[in-house]
């Protein structure tokens, strides 16, 4: 998130989608549990995937 707001910190002026890469973690009941944004790498999510599954 340091990199967005340092170098495009227009995005984060709401909540839309900054990026194609905005990541949402889904559960079961296809509820939106957490969102993650384009920096954020898939092995920082892992714990949250894996408390899910």
């Amino acid at each position: 998130m340091d990199a967005l707001k340092k170098h495009y910190p227009e995005y984060l002026e709401d909540e839309g989608i900054k990026w194609d890469f905005t990541k949402f973690l889904i559960d079961h009941e296809g509820n939106v549990v957490e969102r993650y944004e384009p920096i954020t790498s898939p092995s920082a999510m892992l714990a949250a995937i894996e408390k899910l599954l």
